[in-house]
């Protein structure tokens, strides 16, 4: 074992000879390493530098990138962090301007299905059928739990009954009808809505 000086911190370390680099850089730990990358290779003298500077579409913040990355499709360029593509994306693909909106029923949909008298349908539903898969006669594993499907579109019930808010869904008493649910396994579920679709009853 030799004593070498690491290049970045100053720090004298034990290293064995065959492990000491040709061009005399060595580094006590890959922090140290790192803070010598970051200081030699700028923009000036790194001899793969080639990016271009844009500015943020958010926050109007310069930043480097590949011009490789420019003639992307997705966009993902045009911001300087994953936090200002977040608030971007919120806002261009927000309330009408969302595929999946549908005359504000969105929001109220989420309410719903996280309210819990929901939870109260499904275990309803498990236990007229008594905790088995409609289908198969099964019953749940670790990896493959019951869940309940709505025979009549859940969506459509919320239209035919005019629910516009989470009291009239509360009040509404075909929406908690459990003969408009059946057990499923979740993999029973899926693959059912694979092979007939969303919409399907």
């Amino acid at each position: 074992m030799v004593i070498v000086k690491c290049n970045s911190c100053g720090k004298c370390f034990y290293k064995k000879p065959s492990e000491i680099n040709i061009n005399n850089t060595n580094f006590c730990s890959q922090k140290c390493y790192g803070k010598y990358i970051s200081k030699t290779r700028t923009k000036n003298n790194n001899p793969r530098w080639n990016s271009v500077e844009i500015i943020c579409d958010v926050c109007d913040k310069p930043f480097f990138v590949q011009p490789s990355t420019i003639s992307r499709k997705r966009g993902g360029y045009k911001y300087c962090s994953n936090v200002c593509k977040s608030i971007a994306y919120s806002k261009k693909y927000n309330g009408s301007n969302n595929n999946a909106w549908n005359d504000g029923i969105t929001p109220l949909y989420t309410q719903i299905r996280n309210n819990p008298k929901m939870d109260e349908w499904k275990q309803a539903v498990f236990k007229r059928d008594n905790y088995c898969d409609w289908f198969s006669g099964c019953k749940s594993s670790r990896n493959n739990k019951l869940e309940a499907h709505h025979i009549f579109h859940f969506a459509k019930l919320l239209v035919k009954y005019n629910i516009k808010t989470l009291e009239d869904a509360l009040n509404c008493k075909p929406l908690w009808d459990i003969n408009n649910g059946v057990t499923m396994l979740k993999s029973t579920h899926q693959a059912y809505h694979n092979m007939y679709g969303k919409d399907y009853e």
